[in-house]
């Protein structure tokens, strides 16, 4: 199994490449899916286990939903901005002292599965709150930068 990167490893610093149209991905969405199974994650990056590509997977038994998104980009954002306490397999302390960062309630991205299908997926909630902090590594950005006191 590949270990998760932890801050300030170069790779989560940095932006990740588009996955070119076609390449075949299964092995690597395979290694995602159990690196984050394995870390009782809900969601994860390619660049949160070395591969710098966009790619984002998310799964919650208890809510119900799964996802693979390739090139995935924000289609829509609503609601309201909502604090929501995080924890991150990527920044070491903060899955047991979780970090209060603002969420959109709502969002709606696009992308593709593993098999190059166009796929849309609309998440509210936790959802979206997984949506968007994986999407943000993917910008080379971690819930250290989006902090807040309250």
């Amino acid at each position: 199994m590949k270990p998760i990167l932890a801050t300030p490893h170069p790779i989560l610093l940095g932006t990740a490449r588009e996955v070119a149209r076609g390449t075949k991905c299964h092995q690597l969405i395979d290694e995602m899916f159990e690196a984050m199974y394995a870390n009782d994650g809900m969601g994860l990056a390619a660049p949160q286990i070395g591969e710098p590509l966009r790619i984002i997977v998310g799964h919650s038994k208890t809510e119900g939903w799964k996802w693979t998104i390739i090139n995935p980009t924000i289609k829509r954002t609503r609601g309201q901005l909502k604090t929501r306490e995080e924890g991150c397999l990527s920044v070491p302390g903060s899955i047991l002292n979780r970090i209060k960062v603002k969420r959109w309630s709502h969002i709606t991205v696009r992308g593709y599965d593993e098999n190059w299908e166009p796929i849309t997926v609309s998440g509210k909630y936790w959802q979206a709150a997984a949506l968007q902090h994986e999407l943000d590594h993917l910008d080379g950005l971690t819930i250290k930068r989006f902090a807040i006191d309250e």
